[in-house]
């Protein structure tokens, strides 16, 4: 009997440390699948992480970043020196109060050749690819750039990035490398609206009427604006191919239909303008972001860009004095055409 005692006692020992090891640590079950599981959300995790350390340094104090992307359709042509992202660059040291900006500037190139075309530019570079193994994990490179993975088209993964950085708890200004920064435009963000967008035609902050056009767009964390790229990666996904501006047009409409509670922000093109706003009088004293919109062809729009920058060079070139009588102007608004 007092054998047998001995023997309960250490079935009950057995038993005790089994459930407790189950409750400490369930990824250790004998279930294969449920063990591939809960690595896939350790290594997600820890991609999560390096992410957010990664942004974290680039990021300002608000925890905003500017983003932009680079692909091949935007890299240098062999007949200039130049490139959409150099054009880009140069706008933001020749602005009032912009320079500063390029600190936290990320460049998320779209394949292998311009990330290293990326690196070769004094720029926060990242890759979205799935070029390799180690990207998946958010690998760093020597130089302190990053590669992520993902497998999609070039506009769903790039959704699916920017969807993560507000996940993250971080805000982004987004825009094309055709938008020219010549001015903060902070004063004109409203602070309680989660999503703002530039467009081709302006009617009004809040009207249906506007044509968002994606090439500038600037979003707070919430979950409102999370659930906003979510629903648009998703009809993006499901509508391979569909062209950006469409795709962000139908998700605007499903997000005014759903409870979002995320109503969008349209920029007034008085202050954000363009090549659309052909023979409109845009004040260069006032304007504090262009883009070459409404172009035919990458070169009309390299041109469009090039003009800008020669324009606010013979702007910021006039005195004071003739600066107040409103004597400049874009000269440029005959390079583009709808």
């Amino acid at each position: 009997m007092r054998r047998l005692n001995e023997i309960n006692v250490v079935l009950f020992f057995i038993l005790l440390i089994a459930i407790i090891s189950t409750l400490i640590y369930p990824h250790l079950s004998t279930n294969g699948g449920d063990e591939t599981a809960s690595m896939a959300k350790l290594k997600q995790m820890r991609k999560s992480q390096e992410m957010f350390r990664f942004l974290r340094k680039i990021a300002r104090d608000d925890n905003l970043l500017l983003i932009t992307s680079l692909s091949k359709e935007w890299m240098p042509s062999s007949s200039s020196p130049d490139s959409f992202l150099d054009l880009f660059m140069e706008a933001f040291r020749l602005g009032e109060e912009t320079s500063g900006l390029l600190n936290h500037l990320l460049v998320l190139a779209m394949d292998e050749e311009a990330f290293q075309y990326c690196k070769s530019r004094p720029v926060h570079c990242a890759l979205l690819t799935n070029s390799s193994s180690a990207a998946a994990e958010g690998s760093s490179t020597s130089e302190g750039h990053r590669h992520f993975l993902n497998e999609d088209d070039d506009l769903t993964k790039l959704i699916e990035f920017l969807e993560a950085v507000l996940e993250l708890g971080f805000n982004f200004a987004y825009s094309d490398l055709d938008v020219m920064w010549f001015r903060q435009p902070w004063r004109h963000f409203p602070s309680n609206n989660y999503l703002i967008l530039a467009t081709d035609s302006f009617h009004g902050d809040s009207s249906p009427d506007n044509e968002p056009n994606g090439g500038l767009i600037v979003a707070m964390s919430s979950e409102q604006s999370v659930a906003f790229f979510n629903l648009w990666r998703v009809l993006q996904k499901m509508n391979a191919g569909l062209d950006r501006r469409s795709s962000l047009s139908q998700a605007l409409r499903r997000a005014e239909e759903d409870p979002f509670e995320l109503a969008a922000t349209f920029l007034d093109d008085a202050y954000f303008g363009g090549l659309c706003q052909h023979g409109k009088d845009l004040d260069p004293r006032e304007v504090c972001i262009m883009q070459a919109n409404c172009c035919r062809d990458m070169q009309e729009k390299f041109e469009g860009l090039w003009g800008f920058l020669q324009d606010w060079r013979n702007y910021t070139a006039l005195s004071v004095e003739d600066r107040r009588e409103g004597k400049a102007y874009w000269n440029i608004f005959n390079r583009c055409t709808r």
